[in-house]
């Protein structure tokens, strides 16, 4: 193990000097051709080894999925999102790469398919009926997307937001007739974080439902049985059997999970899974060292209680969600800030594109996969939302420089060579499986 290990860090180096040279080269604007990058091994994958039947749950609930669909346009419309290639990435990267463009489900964000399947499972279980209420804790998307379905249903939403995210978010959950309750973040140790006060008020009222996004393991089977179902179906008709590589932040722990265990399902356990992580959240460690920890969680070191971030909706301290334990990612690779921002305006400029914080970090990861793999691999990621929704912060140029980070140029090229690399998850061995023929590389 230790042989490939060290073999896998030499072609890491080798990749980012090779990109180096090539970036410098092409400030100006994107190449024609990706540049020569020698191929890294690829992780050895994980047996699926979980039952199958966590993921495929109750049969009542896909008959009340359906039901849903039939009787409600809004929820008739979530699902079956454009998969698209990025194809200045594509060609920058020698690999195909391709995005789920999440923002064009009726909510506006990848949350309305969780929030069809929690709306579906405590319908089709009894543990709410028309006239109830929906208490949630959300930093905003899965609030939305609650309060948009449950309401043709009868059903209330009563959200509660940490006030340190986007006034945005809040304005729209109040357009779409829910109570909001902005909450102060504190960290989930806290019988006041957001979501235990959210529990909290769900057992003090009769006919209410605490949804519970990060531990609800409807979150990832919404993915399970749409998402990632999607994907598959969507390569085959490009001819390409199923990704190489699936790229994805985690919040909840419901996307990645339901989304990974499909696509290994479907490909043979043949799709390698890499967690993104945002800066400040403890993930990328405990994926890659056992240890649930930031090194921003030092004592007086932290600006923020959730995760410290300008992100939103990705990324997570001092805990493991129930849904993300299902996950099982075989590699993790941290995304800073200004890496973030970078990638957004740099989409912007070259795919027409206006993505949200999340969105960002994905894609980043992306192509730092793709550059540390080589070329010739298909990678998938989602684009979770719009830019809309993150105009007075993560658009906002003043409040970026208030945190000390940069506008970018149009033209300019996000730094792929430096900060963090690739690394797997801890105890995998790196030996390069044989892979299936990728589809061909874009001319």
């Amino acid at each position: 193990m230790a042989d490939t290990r060290h073999l896998f860090l030499t072609g890491a180096c080798l990749v980012a000097s090779v990109a180096i040279s090539y970036l410098l080269l092409r400030r100006a604007g994107l190449a024609t051709a990706p540049p020569t990058t020698p191929s890294c091994p690829m992780p050895a994958l994980r047996p699926l080894d979980v039952d199958d039947a966590l993921f495929e749950g109750d049969p009542s609930v896909r008959e009340m999925v359906a039901t849903l669909r039939r009787r409600s346009d809004v929820a008739a419309r979530v699902g079956n999102t454009r998969l698209i290639e990025l194809t200045s990435l594509s060609r920058l990267t020698g690999c195909r790469i391709f995005a789920k463009t999440e923002w064009e489900n009726p909510g506006g964000s990848n949350k309305d398919r969780v929030a069809l399947e929690i709306i579906a499972d405590a319908l089709a279980t009894g543990k709410i009926s028309p006239g109830g209420t929906i208490f949630e804790g959300t930093a905003g998307s899965t609030g939305i997307s609650l309060a948009m379905l449950a309401r043709p249903l009868g059903i209330s939403a009563h959200i509660l937001v940490p006030s340190d995210q986007a006034k945005e978010k809040t304005d729209l959950l109040e357009s779409l007739g829910a109570v909001v309750e902005r909450v102060p973040p504190v960290s989930f140790s806290n019988p006041d974080h957001f979501c235990k006060k959210a529990q909290r008020m769900a057992s003090e009222h009769p006919n209410a439902l605490f949804a519970d996004q990060f531990d609800n393991l409807a979150n990832t089977r919404a993915h399970y049985h749409s998402t990632g179902l999607e994907i598959v179906a969507q390569l085959r008709e490009l001819g390409i059997d199923g990704p190489d590589v699936f790229v994805a932040a985690s919040g909840t722990g419901g996307t990645l999970a339901g989304i990974a265990r499909r696509l290994r399902r479907e490909t043979a356990n043949a799709t390698t899974i890499v967690l993104a992580d945002p800066q400040g959240s403890s993930l990328f460690n405990h994926v890659v060292n056992g240890v649930l920890y930031s090194s921003t969680e030092a004592e007086g070191r932290r600006k923020r209680n959730q995760v410290d971030s300008i992100t939103e909706g990705v990324g997570i301290s001092g805990r493991l969600t129930g849904n993300f334990r299902l996950a099982d990612p075989d590699a993790a690779l941290r995304v800073s800030d200004q890496e973030a921002v970078d990638m957004s305006r740099f989409l912007k400029q070259h795919e027409d594109i206006f993505v949200g914080s999340s969105s960002s970090v994905n894609v980043f990861a992306t192509v730092k996969t793709a550059l540390s793999l080589g070329p010739g691999h298909v990678l998938v990621t989602l684009l979770c939302d719009s830019g809309e929704r993150h105009r007075s912060k993560f658009w906002n140029p003043e409040f970026l420089a208030a945190e000390g980070l940069m506008e970018p140029e149009p033209t300019m090229m996000p730094d792929f060579a430096n900060g963090a690399r690739l690394r797997p998850a801890r105890g995998r061995p790196w030996p390069r499986p044989d892979q299936r023929a990728s589809a061909p590389v874009m001319a």
